[in-house]
């Protein structure tokens, strides 16, 4: 049984892993690209930068989701506290009533 981050990691890992492979691919075919090696060069540091933003956009849209999911997962707990405190009180006063 996984937890729950590492539920959350998985499509991470996707993510990365894509972004990884296609940021390969590219570097791959403009080295055997007919092209003089200046241009090569600053076709992969473009593409490269390219890739970083992509990267760094996913993330950030992971980060945030991440967060919302803590936010909505800590206040139910907040909510739970607060039943169980009611449902104490409301047990010690029926026992002090008896």
């Amino acid at each position: 049984s996984s937890t729950r981050g590492e539920t959350i990691m998985k499509p991470v890992k996707v993510v990365l892993g894509v972004l990884a492979g296609a940021a390969a691919g590219a570097i791959v075919g403009m080295l055997i690209a007919p092209r003089k090696g200046s241009a090569t060069r600053m076709r992969i540091a473009r593409t490269g930068a390219e890739y970083a933003e992509e990267a760094k956009d996913k993330f950030n849209e992971y980060v945030d989701a991440v967060t919302e999911e803590y936010d909505t997962v800590k206040e139910s707990a907040k909510t739970l506290v607060g039943r169980g405190k009611e449902k104490v009180a409301s047990a010690a006063a029926a026992r002090r009533a008896k």
